[in-house]
């Protein structure tokens, strides 16, 4: 029996009709975007939190909601995009304005400049703190100083907007726009929209629902993933209804704890992403002595070497994410492992 009527549904640009949960974010992030609608300057906005907490689905709505009222929008990735001028070559590209053969970025940006000042644009960065500091202060710099161009950022914590030179985020003032895990309960509430978009009638129950959401800890990407690798193991079993040895299966075959941590390291900055490696490689180490030994592969690996806060700010971040502990040990201060 075919269990899944609509593929599409499990997708990740898959769009419901609501966002639960990030109901208020999204109109938040429409109340900074309203100016472009009436032909003026968006204000810019940056939106921060942890894999799966939603950010790329209220970028993605409110995006939509302005395109609809006919103002131009683009989302660049800096994953696919990591220099400055690949960044100006894709807003160029994706708004068809036809630059040419010419690869010198400042002429790109006279070009984006000409027509930034005819008619708003909002450009949507996502991954934006995988930039390394430099170049996210030459790039958001230049940007937001562009005509009407209105910028919406994604990054994983504040702390990537918190290390920009003074002089960048004085001129961007972005409306920061947190977001927490989702809760067990919106997680399940956003796989049945799912479900019943997704899967025929009478194929999957509530209790199941239930399970995928809290062994997901609050990240709806991956209870989507479970859920849609459950539901083709049911199908492929020639199956009436998803059943708990399906979702065994889904969480055995994502193995998810490896997935989860290699998918929130691969999205960090190069220097946070260090600051975890070292403390792995060692298995444990005095937090008295973690900052030198930073500081000192930094510099090795020829990595910008940042503020003590901004070191303060991507430890906490890693022990709220779950990635690192605290660990018992000898001396004075603490001790840190790889949780």
């Amino acid at each position: 029996m075919q269990l899944i009527s609509n593929p599409a549904a499990f997708e990740v640009d898959f769009r419901p009709e609501r966002l639960e949960g990030r109901e208020e974010q999204v109109q938040v992030l429409l109340d900074c975007l309203a100016p472009s609608v009436a032909g003026r300057k968006p204000f810019h906005a940056w939106v921060h939190g942890p894999p799966g907490s939603g950010k790329t689905a209220i970028v993605q709505a409110a995006l939509a909601n302005v395109a609809e009222r006919g103002v131009a929008a683009v989302i660049v990735n800096v994953l696919q995009r990591r220099t400055f001028y690949a960044v100006v070559d894709q807003v160029l590209d994706e708004l068809r304005v036809l630059a040419g053969d010419e690869k010198d970025t400042n002429w790109k940006l006279e070009v984006l400049q000409r027509h930034a000042v005819k008619q708003p644009i909002v450009i949507a960065i996502d991954e934006i703190d995988q930039l390394p500091v430099g170049e996210r202060n030459a790039l958001l710099y230049n940007l937001a100083s562009l005509g009407l161009v209105g910028l919406v950022l994604l990054s994983q914590s504040r702390a990537a907007a918190e290390e920009l030179d003074a002089r960048v985020l004085s001129r961007l003032n972005p409306r920061l726009i947190g977001l927490q895990p989702y809760t067990d309960d919106l997680v399940r509430s956003i796989l049945e929209t799912r479900a019943r978009a997704g899967l025929r009638p009478e194929t999957w129950c509530g209790e199941t629902l239930g399970v995928i959401a809290r062994r997901a800890e609050g990240d709806a990407r991956l209870a989507i993933q479970a859920f849609r690798i459950a539901a083709y193991r049911a199908e492929h079993r020639h199956a009436l209804v998803i059943e708990d040895r399906d979702v065994e299966h889904a969480f055995g075959a994502l193995d998810l704890k490896a997935l989860r941590r290699s998918y929130v390291l691969r999205k960090m900055p190069a220097q946070q992403r260090l600051l975890y490696e070292l403390i792995a490689e060692r298995g444990r180490i005095a937090s008295k002595d973690l900052h030198q030994l930073w500081k000192a592969r930094c510099i090795e690996l020829g990595y910008e070497v940042l503020s003590f806060r901004t070191f303060k700010d991507y430890h906490l971040r890693l022990r709220q994410l779950g990635l690192l502990r605290q660990a018992p040990g000898r001396g004075k201060g603490f001790w840190l492992e790889a949780a």
